[in-house]
């Protein structure tokens, strides 16, 4: 959910919203992160959030750890 409340706010600052409207007002933005890269990884949590509710035999931090990678293989593709 830390994720995902990163990643939205990186669509939200994508779209030129002020920083009063983010979910994490206090934190300053590492990097610039394209709109379209972080609605990619927003779905990949909410995926992997989707993963875990349907399955509790599953292991979270694999499962955390598959989107991570999801992410880091659509940013090199």
């Amino acid at each position: 959910m830390a994720a995902s409340s990163l990643l939205r706010d990186a669509v939200a600052a994508g779209t030129g919203v002020s920083a009063q409207t983010l979910l994490n007002p206090d934190r300053e933005a590492v990097e610039e992160v394209s709109p379209l890269k972080a609605v990619a990884g927003l779905a990949a949590m909410e995926e992997a959030r989707a993963a875990l509710a349907d399955d509790v035999n599953l292991n979270p931090r694999l499962v955390v750890e598959r989107a991570f990678l999801q992410l880091s293989l659509e940013e090199r593709g």
